[in-house]
């Protein structure tokens, strides 16, 4: 079990950990990361990783847990910031897709996952990502409530939204290439930057779900 009284320069140790896993387990997947290399990257003992963090399952769930526990804070501090439901949303698309792009190993572990079937995620990871969840099924109750967006399924939207952003942040290069290869590399130019992903994906959604004023 990972130890339970941390000093500021243990902290700092299980921190080099937790990026040293974050990066092997996004390029290895959970049953091709090896502890000895996680070890390695993160320039500590085998037994002093195990010391601070545990087994392999156990650093698993904590590269997870922590950086899903921190963008939740980040992303319900920006959403608490705005009074309007379609701020609120574009709060909400805006964060998560700078957090994706600031941490790039976490968008590609999460479509790891997802593209096997989510069966190594832990429960205490899975109730970090029902967390984020509820936070845009809150935006768009209160504005479905309001008369402002139109009823929507919540879990749809809220795949649409973190699965497009997961997607867009970790192929950013092969789209460059394929717009490429397609003669029309303007195509790839909502790829560039956090900011006009944010903006391409808050333009859509907003569209998508504000409901329309009927004519007269």
């Amino acid at each position: 079990m990972p130890s339970a009284n941390l000093t500021p320069r243990s902290d700092t140790v299980v921190r080099r950990i937790l990026d040293a896993a974050a990066e092997i387990f996004a390029r290895e997947g959970y049953a091709g990361a090896r502890m000895d290399e996680i070890a390695r990257v993160a320039q500590v003992n085998k037994a002093m990783l195990y010391y601070h963090v545990g087994d392999k399952t156990a650093l698993y769930e904590q590269v997870l847990h922590s950086a899903l526990q921190r963008n939740r804070a980040i992303i319900q501090d920006a959403i608490d910031h705005e009074t309007t439901g379609e701020r609120k949303l574009q709060a909400l698309i805006t964060t998560i897709t700078e957090l994706a792009t600031t941490t790039p190993h976490l968008p590609r572990l999460m479509l790891r996952e997802l593209a096997c079937g989510g069966t190594e995620i832990p429960d205490a990871v899975v109730s970090d990502m029902a967390a984020i969840f509820t936070m845009l099924r809150t935006i768009l109750a209160d504005g479905q409530a309001t008369e402002r967006f139109r009823h929507s399924n919540p879990l749809m939207v809220h795949l649409m939204i973190v699965g497009g952003i997961m997607v867009m942040t970790s192929g950013a290069s092969l789209g460059d290439r394929v717009a490429a290869q397609a003669g029309i590399p303007e195509v790839a130019e909502g790829l560039v930057s956090a900011e006009a992903m944010a903006r391409q994906m808050c333009d859509t959604f907003l569209h998508g779900i504000l409901r329309q004023k009927e004519n007269a």
